[in-house]
C-alpha cells in the first residue's frame, strides 16, 4: 500500500460575517442619483444655448474661475457643481449628499478643443 509523505492539510474556510442588509442608504443614493441625472440634463440643455456656452468658455479660457462658478450657479440646479477646465475642455462634477455625507456624483467632460 502507498502512503503519502505528507498528511492532507485541512484548511477550514472562514467567512466574514456581514451586517444585516439595510437598503435605506442605498435607496437614498438612488433617489439622489436620479436628481443629479435630471440636473445633468438641465445643465446640458443650458449649455446648448450658444450665448451661455460662449460665456462659460470665454471665462474659462481667461482663467476667471469666479465667473465660471457664477454662470454654473445661474443654471439653477439643486446639485452642487464643481468645475475644472483645461484648454481642451471643461470637467463638471455634480454631487449631492445623503444623510449629511457625500453619496453620489456624476462627472461630465465637455470637450471644446484639441
Amino acid at each position: 500500500m502507498y502512503y503519502h509523505k505528507y498528511q492532507p492539510f485541512y484548511n477550514p474556510t472562514y467567512y466574514r460575517s456581514y451586517p444585516d442588509i439595510d437598503l435605506t442608504m442605498f435607496e437614498q443614493s438612488i433617489q439622489q442619483s436620479q436628481k443629479i441625472a435630471n440636473d445633468c440634463l438641465i445643465m446640458l440643455n443650458t449649455f446648448s444655448n450658444k450665448e451661455f456656452a460662449y460665456q462659460v468658455m470665454s471665462a474659462a479660457q481667461n482663467g476667471n474661475q469666479q465667473e465660471v462658478d457664477r454662470l454654473l450657479e445661474s443654471i439653477g440646479v439643486d446639485s452642487s457643481i464643481t468645475s475644472t477646465y483645461t484648454p481642451s475642455g471643461i470637467s463638471l462634477k455634480l454631487h449631492t449628499n445623503a444623510y449629511e455625507s457625500p453619496c453620489c456624483f456624476f462627472t461630465i467632460f465637455l470637450k471644446w478643443g484639441e
